[in-house]
């Protein structure tokens, strides 16, 4: 058994720094994320980069497995769009709110989703 270790980053230059710290993936945080931004070498308002550029950008400089996050919500738009792009995987995160599985009470966040027919949108 093992474990390992990834870092949260919102540019390049956090993920090289988490590279060089020695990380075994980086997570790509674009500006569409929602909660905590993951930002520390600069002022969150100068490193609000959007996951479309953020992902090819990053995958340049980086050779270690690239996890995007930050809007994603559903597999054509956004886990496709993400892995053709260069990321390794994809973290969800909102999406999986407005499930019965979440375990979250029931009238805060699924008050803020519609049901459909088919899935849950926001």
């Amino acid at each position: 058994m093992g474990s390992s270790c990834s870092a949260t980053h919102t540019t390049v230059r956090e993920a090289e720094a988490h590279r060089t710290g020695g990380v075994d993936a980086v997570v790509m945080q674009g500006a569409e994320a929602g909660g905590h931004r993951g930002s520390f070498l600069q002022e969150v308002e100068e490193s609000l980069n959007g996951l479309i550029s953020l992902i090819p950008e990053t995958r340049d400089h980086i050779n270690i497995p690239l996890i995007a996050a930050g809007g994603i919500m559903d597999g054509r738009g956004g886990i496709a769009a993400a892995r053709i792009l260069g990321a390794s995987g994809v973290q969800l995160g909102n999406g999986f709110l407005s499930t019965e599985e979440s375990g979250a009470h029931k009238s805060a966040p699924r008050r803020h989703f519609q049901k459909t027919a088919t899935h849950r949108q926001f």
